[in-house]
Protein backbone atom coordinates (compact mmCIF):
# COMPACT_ATOMS: atom_id res chain seq x y z
CA UNK A 1 0.00 0.00 0.00
CA UNK A 2 2.96 2.06 1.27
CA UNK A 3 4.35 1.72 -2.40
CA UNK A 4 1.29 2.24 -4.22
CA UNK A 5 1.12 6.13 -2.64
CA UNK A 6 4.84 6.54 -3.11
CA UNK A 7 4.73 5.67 -6.78
CA UNK A 8 1.61 7.84 -6.67
CA UNK A 9 3.06 10.81 -5.48
CA UNK A 10 6.07 10.83 -7.38
CA UNK A 11 4.22 9.96 -11.08
CA UNK A 12 1.74 13.02 -10.10
CA UNK A 13 4.80 15.25 -8.98
CA UNK A 14 6.51 14.37 -12.48
CA UNK A 15 2.91 14.38 -14.28
CA UNK A 16 2.14 18.02 -12.76
CA UNK A 17 5.63 19.65 -13.49
CA UNK A 18 6.41 18.24 -17.05
CA UNK A 19 4.37 20.33 -18.90
CA UNK A 20 4.35 23.36 -16.75
CA UNK A 21 5.01 26.59 -18.44
CA UNK A 22 7.64 29.24 -17.06
CA UNK A 23 5.01 31.82 -16.28
CA UNK A 24 4.55 34.50 -13.25
CA UNK A 25 2.76 31.37 -11.06
CA UNK A 26 6.44 29.88 -10.77
CA UNK A 27 6.57 30.79 -7.18
CA UNK A 28 3.27 29.06 -6.26
CA UNK A 29 4.13 25.98 -8.00
CA UNK A 30 7.46 26.00 -6.55
CA UNK A 31 5.36 25.96 -2.68
CA UNK A 32 3.37 23.03 -3.84
CA UNK A 33 6.26 20.98 -4.93
CA UNK A 34 7.89 21.75 -1.51
CA UNK A 35 5.09 20.58 0.12
CA UNK A 36 4.40 17.26 -1.80
CA UNK A 37 8.11 16.47 -0.80
CA UNK A 38 7.61 16.32 2.62
CA UNK A 39 4.56 14.64 2.43
CA UNK A 40 6.59 12.28 0.66
CA UNK A 41 9.29 12.19 3.48
CA UNK A 42 6.80 11.40 6.01
CA UNK A 43 5.15 8.70 4.58
CA UNK A 44 8.60 6.94 4.18
CA UNK A 45 9.85 7.80 7.66
CA UNK A 46 6.56 5.90 8.88
CA UNK A 47 7.06 2.58 7.52
CA UNK A 48 10.69 1.40 8.00
CA UNK A 49 10.06 -1.72 5.72
CA UNK A 50 10.64 -0.05 2.31
CA UNK A 51 13.57 -0.85 0.52
CA UNK A 52 16.49 1.19 0.47
CA UNK A 53 16.33 1.27 -3.11
CA UNK A 54 12.92 2.72 -3.38
CA UNK A 55 13.31 5.44 -0.64
CA UNK A 56 16.76 6.55 -3.20
CA UNK A 57 15.12 6.78 -6.22
CA UNK A 58 12.42 8.72 -4.08
CA UNK A 59 14.91 11.18 -3.07
CA UNK A 60 16.51 11.58 -6.00
CA UNK A 61 13.58 12.38 -8.33
CA UNK A 62 12.43 14.80 -5.87
CA UNK A 63 16.02 16.49 -6.08
CA UNK A 64 15.47 16.13 -10.04
CA UNK A 65 12.11 18.10 -9.24
CA UNK A 66 14.11 20.98 -7.17
CA UNK A 67 16.78 21.57 -10.05
CA UNK A 68 14.16 22.28 -12.64
CA UNK A 69 12.28 24.74 -10.67
CA UNK A 70 15.81 26.26 -10.22
CA UNK A 71 16.33 26.51 -13.67
CA UNK A 72 12.91 27.63 -14.79
CA UNK A 73 13.51 30.31 -11.67
CA UNK A 74 16.95 30.77 -13.38
CA UNK A 75 15.15 31.44 -16.86
CA UNK A 76 12.32 33.81 -15.14
CA UNK A 77 15.07 35.99 -13.67
CA UNK A 78 17.01 36.44 -17.08
CA UNK A 79 14.04 37.03 -18.89
CA UNK A 80 13.27 39.74 -16.56
CA UNK A 81 17.09 41.08 -16.72
CA UNK A 82 16.91 41.33 -20.75
CA UNK A 83 13.68 43.47 -20.21
CA UNK A 84 15.91 46.18 -18.58
CA UNK A 85 17.36 48.71 -20.29
CA UNK A 86 21.18 48.73 -22.00
CA UNK A 87 23.31 51.29 -21.32
CA UNK A 88 24.01 54.21 -23.73
CA UNK A 89 26.36 56.89 -23.90
CA UNK A 90 24.08 59.16 -22.47
CA UNK A 91 23.54 57.25 -19.32
CA UNK A 92 27.38 56.37 -18.91
CA UNK A 93 28.22 60.06 -18.68
CA UNK A 94 25.53 60.36 -16.44
CA UNK A 95 26.94 58.63 -13.57
CA UNK A 96 29.57 60.80 -12.95
CA UNK A 97 28.44 64.35 -14.24
CA UNK A 98 27.74 65.13 -10.68
CA UNK A 99 31.31 65.08 -9.74
CA UNK A 100 31.85 67.47 -11.88
CA UNK A 101 28.41 69.78 -11.62
CA UNK A 102 29.40 69.89 -7.24
CA UNK A 103 33.13 71.32 -8.10
CA UNK A 104 31.52 73.62 -10.65
CA UNK A 105 32.89 73.37 -14.13
CA UNK A 106 30.03 71.33 -15.85
CA UNK A 107 26.71 72.59 -16.49
CA UNK A 108 25.71 69.97 -18.69
CA UNK A 109 23.17 67.46 -17.60
CA UNK A 110 22.45 64.22 -19.22
CA UNK A 111 19.28 62.52 -18.97
CA UNK A 112 18.02 59.35 -19.00
CA UNK A 113 17.08 56.67 -21.78
CA UNK A 114 13.49 57.58 -21.01
CA UNK A 115 14.34 61.63 -21.61
CA UNK A 116 13.34 63.48 -25.29
CA UNK A 117 16.17 65.50 -24.66
CA UNK A 118 18.97 63.57 -23.53
CA UNK A 119 21.82 66.73 -23.43
CA UNK A 120 20.91 69.92 -22.08
CA UNK A 121 22.58 72.84 -20.51
CA UNK A 122 21.66 74.39 -16.64
CA UNK A 123 21.40 77.51 -15.99
CA UNK A 124 21.01 76.86 -12.38
CA UNK A 125 24.53 74.93 -12.24
CA UNK A 126 26.06 77.88 -14.53
CA UNK A 127 25.10 80.43 -12.21
CA UNK A 128 26.74 78.44 -9.27
CA UNK A 129 29.55 78.08 -11.16
CA UNK A 130 29.96 81.72 -11.80
CA UNK A 131 29.33 82.83 -7.93
CA UNK A 132 32.42 80.59 -6.78
CA UNK A 133 34.25 81.67 -9.44
CA UNK A 134 33.29 85.45 -7.92
CA UNK A 135 33.96 84.82 -4.35
CA UNK A 136 37.45 82.80 -5.35
CA UNK A 137 38.57 85.59 -7.38
CA UNK A 138 38.00 88.03 -4.64
CA UNK A 139 39.62 85.74 -1.97
CA UNK A 140 42.67 85.54 -4.44
CA UNK A 141 42.79 89.47 -5.17
CA UNK A 142 42.26 90.40 -0.80
CA UNK A 143 45.51 87.98 -0.38
CA UNK A 144 47.63 89.33 -2.94
CA UNK A 145 47.00 92.79 -1.39
CA UNK A 146 48.27 91.72 2.00
CA UNK A 147 51.74 92.31 3.27
CA UNK A 148 51.58 89.57 5.43
CA UNK A 149 50.98 87.35 2.87
CA UNK A 150 54.09 87.99 1.35
CA UNK A 151 56.08 88.28 4.18
CA UNK A 152 55.15 84.86 4.70
CA UNK A 153 56.99 83.58 2.06
CA UNK A 154 60.72 82.66 2.04
CA UNK A 155 61.87 84.11 -1.10
CA UNK A 156 61.06 85.74 -4.01
CA UNK A 157 61.29 82.51 -6.43
CA UNK A 158 58.50 80.88 -3.95
CA UNK A 159 56.54 84.23 -3.62
CA UNK A 160 56.34 84.49 -7.70
CA UNK A 161 55.65 80.36 -8.05
CA UNK A 162 52.38 80.92 -5.34
CA UNK A 163 51.24 83.94 -7.30
CA UNK A 164 51.39 82.46 -10.94
CA UNK A 165 49.97 78.90 -9.73
CA UNK A 166 46.85 80.35 -8.27
CA UNK A 167 46.49 82.83 -11.14
CA UNK A 168 46.99 79.96 -13.55
CA UNK A 169 44.03 78.61 -11.58
CA UNK A 170 41.89 81.60 -11.89
CA UNK A 171 42.46 81.71 -15.23
CA UNK A 172 41.56 78.33 -16.49
CA UNK A 173 38.67 79.01 -14.23
CA UNK A 174 37.78 81.58 -16.46
CA UNK A 175 38.10 79.65 -19.70
CA UNK A 176 35.85 77.32 -18.92
CA UNK A 177 33.11 79.78 -17.63
CA UNK A 178 33.12 81.00 -21.17
CA UNK A 179 33.45 77.57 -22.62
CA UNK A 180 30.06 76.66 -21.30
CA UNK A 181 28.61 80.64 -21.57
CA UNK A 182 29.13 80.98 -25.05
CA UNK A 183 29.75 77.04 -27.04
CA UNK A 184 27.03 74.94 -25.14
CA UNK A 185 25.13 74.47 -27.94
CA UNK A 186 27.92 73.09 -29.88
CA UNK A 187 28.74 70.73 -27.21
CA UNK A 188 25.41 69.53 -27.11
CA UNK A 189 25.16 69.26 -31.19
CA UNK A 190 28.70 67.00 -31.11
CA UNK A 191 27.27 65.06 -28.00
CA UNK A 192 24.24 63.96 -29.94
CA UNK A 193 26.41 63.52 -33.06
CA UNK A 194 28.44 61.07 -31.31
CA UNK A 195 25.41 59.50 -29.92
CA UNK A 196 24.12 59.11 -33.17
CA UNK A 197 27.14 57.22 -34.17
CA UNK A 198 26.05 53.90 -32.71
CA UNK A 199 23.43 53.84 -35.49
CA UNK A 200 26.03 53.83 -38.13
CA UNK A 201 27.86 50.92 -36.10
CA UNK A 202 24.41 48.83 -35.84
CA UNK A 203 23.94 48.88 -39.48
CA UNK A 204 27.97 47.22 -39.57
CA UNK A 205 26.53 44.53 -37.22
CA UNK A 206 28.71 45.80 -34.34
CA UNK A 207 27.39 46.66 -30.51
CA UNK A 208 28.74 49.78 -28.98
CA UNK A 209 30.14 48.66 -25.68
CA UNK A 210 29.19 51.38 -23.16
CA UNK A 211 29.70 49.78 -20.26
CA UNK A 212 33.55 49.49 -21.16
CA UNK A 213 32.93 53.57 -21.15
CA UNK A 214 31.76 53.89 -18.75
CA UNK A 215 34.55 51.73 -16.52
CA UNK A 216 37.26 53.17 -18.16
CA UNK A 217 35.87 56.73 -17.58
CA UNK A 218 34.83 56.23 -13.74
CA UNK A 219 38.27 54.89 -13.33
CA UNK A 220 39.57 57.76 -14.62
CA UNK A 221 37.67 60.02 -13.06
CA UNK A 222 37.18 58.62 -9.37
CA UNK A 223 41.11 58.24 -9.30
CA UNK A 224 42.05 61.78 -9.96
CA UNK A 225 38.71 62.84 -7.44
CA UNK A 226 40.86 60.43 -4.22
CA UNK A 227 43.90 61.75 -5.61
CA UNK A 228 42.92 65.20 -5.39
CA UNK A 229 41.16 65.21 -1.61
CA UNK A 230 44.03 63.56 -0.31
CA UNK A 231 46.72 65.87 -1.34
CA UNK A 232 43.76 68.75 -0.71
CA UNK A 233 43.63 67.25 3.41
CA UNK A 234 47.34 67.77 3.44
CA UNK A 235 47.77 71.25 2.07
CA UNK A 236 44.69 72.00 4.36
CA UNK A 237 46.59 70.83 7.58
CA UNK A 238 50.26 72.21 6.16
CA UNK A 239 48.50 75.75 5.77
CA UNK A 240 46.96 75.85 9.00
CA UNK A 241 50.27 74.87 10.69
CA UNK A 242 51.72 77.38 8.83
CA UNK A 243 49.45 80.52 9.47
CA UNK A 244 48.58 78.69 13.01
CA UNK A 245 44.98 79.47 12.82
CA UNK A 246 41.74 77.02 12.51
CA UNK A 247 39.69 79.64 12.60
CA UNK A 248 36.04 78.63 10.54
CA UNK A 249 36.63 81.97 8.52
CA UNK A 250 40.23 81.17 7.65
CA UNK A 251 39.25 77.27 6.78
CA UNK A 252 36.48 79.20 4.39
CA UNK A 253 39.40 81.70 2.89
CA UNK A 254 41.39 78.71 1.83
CA UNK A 255 38.12 76.67 0.59
CA UNK A 256 37.45 79.05 -1.45
CA UNK A 257 41.12 79.91 -2.27
CA UNK A 258 41.70 76.23 -3.75
CA UNK A 259 38.85 75.66 -5.59
CA UNK A 260 40.16 77.49 -8.70
CA UNK A 261 43.46 75.13 -8.49
CA UNK A 262 40.65 71.95 -7.66
CA UNK A 263 38.55 73.10 -11.36
CA UNK A 264 42.05 73.28 -12.81
CA UNK A 265 42.45 69.20 -12.42
CA UNK A 266 39.62 68.05 -12.64
CA UNK A 267 38.27 69.64 -15.54
CA UNK A 268 40.66 67.59 -17.62
CA UNK A 269 38.98 64.77 -17.10
CA UNK A 270 36.29 66.12 -19.33
CA UNK A 271 38.01 66.35 -22.07
CA UNK A 272 40.02 63.25 -21.61
CA UNK A 273 36.60 61.38 -20.59
CA UNK A 274 35.34 62.19 -24.21
CA UNK A 275 38.45 60.85 -26.06
CA UNK A 276 37.94 57.65 -24.02
CA UNK A 277 34.82 57.50 -25.45
CA UNK A 278 36.14 58.53 -29.28
CA UNK A 279 39.10 55.82 -28.67
CA UNK A 280 36.45 53.52 -28.02
CA UNK A 281 34.32 53.87 -30.99
CA UNK A 282 37.25 54.09 -33.01
CA UNK A 283 38.58 50.60 -31.68
CA UNK A 284 35.33 49.16 -32.77
CA UNK A 285 35.36 50.37 -36.00
CA UNK A 286 38.81 48.67 -35.90
CA UNK A 287 37.10 45.43 -34.91
CA UNK A 288 34.60 45.36 -37.73
CA UNK A 289 36.98 46.07 -40.15
CA UNK A 290 38.99 43.41 -39.27
CA UNK A 291 36.82 40.89 -39.90
CA UNK A 292 35.92 42.42 -43.64
CA UNK A 293 39.95 41.82 -44.20
CA UNK A 294 39.77 38.19 -43.18
CA UNK A 295 36.92 37.71 -45.02
CA UNK A 296 38.08 39.73 -48.18
CA UNK A 297 41.44 37.85 -47.99
CA UNK A 298 40.32 34.47 -47.31
CA UNK A 299 37.05 34.53 -50.27
CA UNK A 300 37.57 34.23 -53.97
CA UNK A 301 38.75 37.49 -55.82
CA UNK A 302 36.18 36.78 -58.12
CA UNK A 303 33.11 36.50 -55.26
CA UNK A 304 34.60 39.74 -53.43
CA UNK A 305 34.54 41.81 -56.65
CA UNK A 306 30.81 40.73 -57.58
CA UNK A 307 29.35 41.10 -54.07
CA UNK A 308 28.71 44.33 -52.60
CA UNK A 309 28.63 43.41 -48.75
CA UNK A 310 32.52 44.00 -48.27
CA UNK A 311 32.39 47.33 -50.35
CA UNK A 312 28.92 48.75 -47.87
CA UNK A 313 30.95 47.78 -44.56
CA UNK A 314 34.36 49.77 -45.81
CA UNK A 315 31.77 52.98 -46.62
CA UNK A 316 30.38 52.53 -43.52
CA UNK A 317 33.37 52.50 -41.77
CA UNK A 318 35.15 55.49 -43.74
CA UNK A 319 31.64 57.51 -42.71
CA UNK A 320 31.52 56.56 -38.80
CA UNK A 321 35.74 57.25 -38.68
CA UNK A 322 35.33 60.99 -40.72
CA UNK A 323 32.57 61.77 -38.28
CA UNK A 324 35.02 60.58 -35.05
CA UNK A 325 37.96 62.64 -36.45
CA UNK A 326 35.06 65.69 -37.07
CA UNK A 327 33.90 65.67 -33.51
CA UNK A 328 37.50 64.82 -32.20
CA UNK A 329 38.75 67.55 -33.89
CA UNK A 330 36.15 70.03 -32.12
CA UNK A 331 36.73 68.62 -28.68
CA UNK A 332 40.27 69.75 -29.34
CA UNK A 333 38.96 73.12 -30.24
CA UNK A 334 37.20 73.68 -27.33
CA UNK A 335 39.51 73.07 -24.92
CA UNK A 336 42.19 74.93 -26.65
CA UNK A 337 42.93 77.79 -24.48
CA UNK A 338 42.68 75.42 -21.24
CA UNK A 339 45.47 72.94 -22.14
CA UNK A 340 47.61 76.43 -23.58
CA UNK A 341 47.41 77.86 -20.02
CA UNK A 342 48.47 74.67 -18.41
CA UNK A 343 51.31 73.81 -20.52
CA UNK A 344 52.39 77.04 -19.90
CA UNK A 345 52.21 77.34 -16.04
CA UNK A 346 53.02 73.83 -16.04
CA UNK A 347 57.10 74.07 -16.42
CA UNK A 348 57.30 76.88 -14.02
CA UNK A 349 55.62 75.33 -11.42
CA UNK A 350 57.30 71.97 -11.78
CA UNK A 351 60.74 73.66 -12.62
CA UNK A 352 60.80 76.18 -9.52
CA UNK A 353 58.94 73.21 -6.94
CA UNK A 354 62.31 70.84 -8.10
CA UNK A 355 64.08 73.78 -6.88
CA UNK A 356 62.25 74.15 -3.26
CA UNK A 357 62.83 70.72 -2.83
CA UNK A 358 66.86 70.92 -3.29
CA UNK A 359 67.01 74.35 -1.48
CA UNK A 360 65.51 72.67 1.42
CA UNK A 361 67.32 69.33 1.27
CA UNK A 362 70.81 70.83 1.04
CA UNK A 363 70.17 74.43 3.50
CA UNK A 364 72.07 74.40 6.12
CA UNK A 365 69.27 74.58 8.67
CA UNK A 366 66.46 71.71 9.40
CA UNK A 367 64.67 70.08 7.05
CA UNK A 368 60.88 70.98 6.66
CA UNK A 369 59.65 67.91 5.78
CA UNK A 370 55.74 69.80 6.02
CA UNK A 371 57.34 72.03 2.86
CA UNK A 372 58.63 69.34 0.66
CA UNK A 373 55.34 67.55 0.88
CA UNK A 374 53.75 70.68 -0.63
CA UNK A 375 56.23 71.08 -3.42
CA UNK A 376 55.85 66.97 -4.30
CA UNK A 377 51.63 67.66 -3.36
CA UNK A 378 52.50 70.71 -6.48
CA UNK A 379 54.01 69.00 -8.83
CA UNK A 380 51.38 66.04 -8.64
CA UNK A 381 48.60 68.20 -9.15
CA UNK A 382 49.95 69.71 -11.91
CA UNK A 383 51.57 66.82 -14.14
CA UNK A 384 49.28 64.08 -12.98
CA UNK A 385 46.35 66.04 -15.29
CA UNK A 386 49.06 66.62 -18.24
CA UNK A 387 50.15 63.02 -18.56
CA UNK A 388 46.94 61.19 -18.12
CA UNK A 389 45.82 64.05 -20.97
CA UNK A 390 48.80 62.60 -23.02
CA UNK A 391 48.38 59.50 -22.19
CA UNK A 392 44.60 59.12 -23.75
CA UNK A 393 45.06 61.15 -26.50
CA UNK A 394 47.41 58.89 -27.70
CA UNK A 395 45.83 56.03 -27.36
CA UNK A 396 42.73 57.49 -28.78
CA UNK A 397 44.76 58.70 -31.87
CA UNK A 398 46.99 55.56 -32.25
CA UNK A 399 43.13 53.74 -32.62
CA UNK A 400 42.37 55.92 -35.28
CA UNK A 401 45.61 55.79 -37.34
CA UNK A 402 45.62 51.81 -36.95
CA UNK A 403 42.40 52.02 -39.52
CA UNK A 404 44.79 53.22 -42.28
CA UNK A 405 47.22 49.96 -41.59
CA UNK A 406 44.07 47.59 -41.73
CA UNK A 407 42.85 49.04 -44.77
CA UNK A 408 45.95 48.54 -46.53
CA UNK A 409 45.97 44.42 -45.50
CA UNK A 410 43.18 43.55 -47.68
CA UNK A 411 43.71 42.67 -50.89
CA UNK A 412 42.11 43.52 -54.38
CA UNK A 413 43.16 42.43 -57.55
CA UNK A 414 41.12 44.15 -59.88
CA UNK A 415 40.95 47.98 -60.15
CA UNK A 416 38.17 48.00 -60.93
CA UNK A 417 35.73 46.77 -58.16
CA UNK A 418 33.72 48.70 -56.09
CA UNK A 419 35.51 47.58 -53.07
CA UNK A 420 38.78 48.61 -54.83
CA UNK A 421 37.63 52.12 -55.35
CA UNK A 422 36.26 52.79 -51.60
CA UNK A 423 39.20 51.83 -50.36
CA UNK A 424 41.05 54.26 -52.46
CA UNK A 425 38.77 56.59 -51.30
CA UNK A 426 38.98 56.10 -47.31
CA UNK A 427 43.13 55.95 -48.02
CA UNK A 428 42.92 59.69 -48.70
CA UNK A 429 40.57 60.66 -46.62
CA UNK A 430 42.71 58.77 -43.34
CA UNK A 431 45.76 61.37 -45.22
CA UNK A 432 43.72 63.91 -44.86
CA UNK A 433 41.27 63.88 -41.84
CA UNK A 434 43.52 62.38 -38.90
CA UNK A 435 42.69 63.14 -35.25
CA UNK A 436 45.64 65.16 -33.92
CA UNK A 437 45.27 66.97 -30.36
CA UNK A 438 47.33 70.05 -30.29
CA UNK A 439 47.50 73.09 -27.97
CA UNK A 440 46.21 75.54 -30.23
CA UNK A 441 48.93 74.20 -32.54
CA UNK A 442 51.12 75.58 -30.71
CA UNK A 443 52.20 72.41 -28.97
CA UNK A 444 51.26 68.41 -29.94
CA UNK A 445 49.52 66.79 -27.14
CA UNK A 446 51.63 63.60 -27.44
CA UNK A 447 54.25 61.60 -25.95
CA UNK A 448 56.83 64.04 -27.48
CA UNK A 449 55.65 66.92 -25.18
CA UNK A 450 56.30 65.06 -22.15
CA UNK A 451 59.99 64.63 -23.43
CA UNK A 452 60.52 67.93 -23.90
CA UNK A 453 59.03 68.96 -21.23
CA UNK A 454 61.61 67.04 -19.21
CA UNK A 455 64.19 68.28 -21.16
CA UNK A 456 63.32 72.19 -20.55
CA UNK A 457 62.80 71.64 -16.39
CA UNK A 458 66.05 69.97 -16.28
CA UNK A 459 67.66 73.25 -18.12
CA UNK A 460 65.81 75.44 -15.62
CA UNK A 461 66.88 73.01 -12.76
CA UNK A 462 70.22 73.30 -13.45
CA UNK A 463 69.88 77.41 -13.86
CA UNK A 464 67.97 77.99 -10.48
CA UNK A 465 70.51 76.04 -9.04
CA UNK A 466 73.78 77.98 -10.68
CA UNK A 467 72.09 81.51 -9.38
CA UNK A 468 70.95 80.27 -5.69
CA UNK A 469 73.17 82.40 -3.88
CA UNK A 470 71.64 86.03 -5.87
CA UNK A 471 67.89 84.00 -5.60
CA UNK A 472 67.87 83.51 -1.44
Amino acid sequence: MIKRILCHKVFHLRGYYSNAPISLFFFYQRNICYRQFANVHRIIHCDKDVSRCFIWNTVEAMRLERNSMRTMENTWMTDKRKLQRRMNFFTALARVEGIWQTIGNFPICFGGPDNLKKCRFSKSIMGYHIVLFIISAGIFISAILEVEFLSRMDYIVMTITMIIRSLSALVCYFLNSSIWIFYHKDFIDAMEFLASQNLILQQLGCRMDYSLCFKMVRTYVYGTLTTVAVLLIYDCYTSMSTWASESPLMVCQWIFFTIPSVIQVITPTIFGSLVIILGVHFREVNTKLMAIRDRANSSPPKVIELSNDCAEGVRLIAKIHYNLCKIGKFLNWMFNGFFVVIVATAFIILSSSLYFIFYEVVKPEETNYLSIGSYISWQITTAAPMIATVVICNWTSNQAEHTGKLIHEIHIESTESKLYQIIRSLSLQLHHQKVEFSGAGLFPINSSLLQTMIGNMTTSLVILIQFQPSLN
